[in-house]
């Protein structure tokens, strides 16, 4: 990487050109394509053919290989098997359309992964990509999350369901947004939890019966 930085190249640098037009002019333009680099697909969709499947190369780390998976993975952004934890930070609250090209199609693969053995862990930031914030559904596809981090304040897409499904474990972190501001935007949706009724919840006493507990129909 550093290497062709130096001279002057990308990082990564690669011509699908001529490739591409060879598989066109063969008739091929749907692909299975044997590879860890998502840049590779982003490249060969460039030209108008369709990676309908990537296929994972497997190659086990050991002390000879380490340092160069390593490099593969951190700056270039390969899929490698065997990590343990994904931070899922791609997209946020304000993504309106349904998830398409590489985005949707990484996504895919790792739902799918996950979907085998539950791993890797993968922590997502403010909300799952793909999920929408106001209903929970999904935008063509989202991944399941682990755990949630949100920012500011809860999403109502995250505790109903089936956000609340993708989201896993949900945790708000404070960002610093005055409580006024909450106040001027009127927000009309809260979370039903003890704090909000347990003050006026009429708890039953030690001398009541059922006559004076209220009535409920069912």
């Amino acid at each position: 990487v550093e290497a062709n930085e130096k001279l002057g190249f990308k990082p990564d640098l690669r011509e699908y050109g001529t490739g591409a037009q060879i598989l066109r002019d063969l008739g091929l333009v749907e692909l299975r394509l044997m590879t860890n680099n998502p840049r590779k697909i982003v490249g060969l969709e460039g030209y108008g053919l369709q990676v309908v499947e990537r296929v994972p190369l497997t190659t086990p780390s050991h002390s000879h290989n380490a340092r160069y998976l390593k490099a593969k993975k951190e700056k270039l952004g390969h899929l490698l098997a065997g990590c343990r934890l994904v931070i899922d930070a791609v997209l946020g609250t304000g993504h309106a359309r349904p998830l398409a090209g590489v985005v949707r199609d990484v996504l895919l693969l790792l739902e799918a992964r996950r979907s085998q053995d539950r791993r890797p862990l993968l922590l997502a930031l403010d909300l799952p990509s793909g999920l929408d914030a106001d209903t929970g559904q999904s935008r063509g596809a989202a991944v399941r999350a682990t755990r949630t981090v949100t920012l500011g304040f809860a999403k109502v897409g995250l505790v109903t369901w089936p956000g609340c499904e993708v989201a896993g474990e949900v945790s708000v972190v404070d960002i610093g947004i005055a409580p006024e501001v909450l106040k001027k935007i009127g927000c009309k949706t809260w979370e039903n939890r003890p704090a909000i009724w347990a003050d006026v919840y009429p708890w039953p006493k030690p001398e009541g019966h059922k006559y004076s507990r209220g009535h409920a129909v069912v």
